[in-house]
């Protein structure tokens, strides 16, 4: 999906909790809108903190709802196309367009990037950022680098043209992909392939931070699979992605409704309930969804059509 370079504005999402910690779900939450003047490169959290890498050269790292910049040091030879936001840091791996090509920048070291990758690739950090894997618009697959070293560790083959928003496993020795057929999991050390099956196959799996679940959009719902146990459920939602929360007990959506309007949605991984957070007038854009790590907000974007 190729951004543009509409106004942008995030909404954070109050999600309650009881005093047992358990998630209460059962009137949508209000979205609070926060107006930012760039496009959005990436959405995160740092304790406690939203953040948003912003567009520009170089890109900016800027608390939401505080105007002190943090940008990382100036390269005037690149043009900034896309960044990953380093899960619970202010560090960020971002794509460099200059005169060799784009390449990945991960502090001081400039990881080359394939060379079927195209004018909009994407990163997605491990949760304990020892690695990166890259993909990009209309690449099938990803390659997984050490974030330390910029070392290929393996080429990771996808029948979708997207990688999830949490492909990685909770430990970081496996990845998430999917295909008309289900989901595809591939250790990172041997390349050795898992298969779960699903009727729909699936599109931008994501894996939960907590134990052994991976959810992805599967044709006309959302499914969620335990590798443990092999049991598969779903939600009536068409998603375009899914992200878990940090507890595993909820899985954020955005997608499409009946009606032709695009929504943010939460369901319970539990109940299969769904919650309607934020509705967008057809046409809008959105994208980026990042929770908070308590789980207490939900973090994302949103480009009104002018």
């Amino acid at each position: 999906m190729r951004r543009s370079a509409l106004p942008v504005c995030l909404l954070l999402v109050g999600c309650g909790a009881s005093s047992a910690g358990e998630a209460v779900r059962t009137a949508p939450p209000v979205p609070v809108p926060v107006p930012v003047p760039k496009l959005v490169l990436d959405l995160g959290f740092s304790g406690g903190q939203a953040l948003a890498v912003l567009s520009d050269a170089p890109c900016e790292v800027r608390p939401v709802q505080d105007p002190i910049i943090d940008a990382p040091p100036v390269d005037p030879t690149c043009e900034v196309v896309g960044a990953a936001l380093r899960p619970g840091h202010r560090a960020v791996a971002s794509f460099r367009a200059g005169r060799r090509g784009i390449r990945l920048a991960v502090g001081t070291r400039r990881i080359k990037i394939p060379d079927s990758a195209l004018d909009e690739p994407r990163a997605f950090w491990s949760p304990d950022a020892r690695r990166l894997i890259v993909e990009s618009e209309g690449w099938r697959g990803g390659v997984v680098f050490s974030a330390a070293t910029g070392r290929r560790l393996r080429t990771i083959t996808s029948g979708t043209g997207y990688l999830g928003r949490q492909p990685f496993s909770p430990d970081g020795k496996r990845v998430v992909t999917g295909d008309k057929r289900g989901l595809v999991i591939t250790a990172v050390a041997d390349g050795r392939r898992k298969r779960v099956a699903l009727p729909a196959g699936a599109e931008r799996p994501s894996w939960s931070p907590v134990g052994e679940r991976v959810a992805a959009a599967s044709g006309r719902v959302v499914a969620w699979a335990d590798l443990t146990s092999g049991a598969v459920r779903t939600a009536p939602v068409v998603a375009l992605e899914v992200a878990w929360s940090p507890d595993g007990r909820a899985i954020a959506t955005y997608g499409y409704r009946a009606d032709g309007q695009w929504a943010v949605s939460v369901i319970d991984a539990d109940s299969g309930t769904v919650t309607e957070v934020h509705r967008f007038p057809e046409g809008a854009e959105r994208g980026e969804l990042a929770w908070a790590p308590d789980g207490s907000r939900l973090a994302f974007q949103v480009a009104e059509p002018l």
